[in-house]
């Protein structure tokens, strides 16, 4: 987080602030089924046969890992046709991710019909993110690339806290600056940003500490940034958007020196092809 985000977040008063969302029953409530299934994979002795039967118990996981084993973005020679199968080629630690990102779709569907095209569009600009940060995170080496693609899923669940909370000004305050700088507005506006919010979620959720610093810092300078998992994100997030994949040219944003310089080396025209390829398939497995 920066310096003026931390500035900014302590004269609003974040603590009163996060109290009252939550008196007011405003944090979306996560799927047990994919935090019990998080939660057997993070054990130290994970046993692997519970963790396939919670997988086969959940009808909206289960095909979900068998769509990801299977698509362009992990390219197994032959097909793979059961849950074991894919807990052994994916690994423990991936399966988890897939079911913290399957039941974050459940997440952002939650809330009033009238903001479902919202939570919606913000669902699939966090899955373009995360395309990118697994495939960024893959070619620089930085982080590891499921985390980085989990950490690009959950990255604006704060979003869908004021989609709730406050739908009509956080709407203004979205219209107003397409292209995601609205750190600033939203703490003038409704006195925190939804960066400090979605963090608050992820530690409710019992969601790993990385990640929940990715959330709360997603929106840091890279220069001033030391968590590579985060660099990866902001970069994921930076190159979707001026290649509008995952979003559209009204939310593209100018060139940002920094971010290439970060990640020089790489070659971005092969990246940008692979990107398209991939989150045509990832789309396909999270929006069914």
């Amino acid at each position: 987080m920066s310096a003026s985000e931390k500035s900014a977040i302590e004269q609003s008063g974040s603590e009163s602030t996060l109290f009252d969302i939550k008196q007011l029953d405003q944090l979306p409530i996560f799927p047990a089924s994919a935090s019990a299934i998080m939660h057997e994979c993070n054990k130290k002795k994970a046993e692997v046969k519970r963790i396939i039967q919670l997988i086969e118990s959940e009808p909206a996981v289960g095909p979900r890992i068998l769509s990801l084993v299977n698509s362009p973005v992990y390219g197994v020679s032959r097909p793979i046709t059961s849950i074991g199968q894919a807990v052994v080629l994916l690994g423990l630690k991936s399966v988890a991710q897939t079911a913290i990102a399957t039941a974050a779709k459940a997440v952002f569907g939650e809330g009033t019909p009238e903001m479902a095209a919202h939570r919606e569009k913000a669902f699939v600009q966090s899955l373009a993110c995360a395309t990118l940060a697994r495939i960024l995170a893959s070619q620089s080496r930085i982080a590891n690339p499921d985390e980085a693609f989990l950490c690009g899923v959950m990255h604006d669940v704060g979003k869908l806290v004021f989609f709730k909370a406050v739908p009509e000004i956080y709407v203004e305050i979205l219209d107003s600056d397409p292209t995601g700088h609205t750190f600033d507005e939203e703490v003038l506006r409704i006195g925190i940003s939804h960066t400090e919010v979605g963090k608050n979620c992820g530690v409710c959720w019992g969601l790993p500490p990385a990640i929940n610093d990715v959330i709360a810092g997603h929106h840091a300078s890279i220069a001033a940034c030391p968590s590579a998992l985060a660099q990866t994100v902001i970069a994921a997030n930076h190159f979707a958007r001026q290649w509008q994949i995952g979003f559209d040219e009204t939310e593209s944003t100018d060139a940002n020196p920094l971010i290439e310089e970060a990640f020089t080396g790489l070659e971005l025209v092969e990246i940008e092809a692979q990107f398209r390829d991939q989150f045509a398939a990832v789309e396909e497995i999270y929006l069914a």
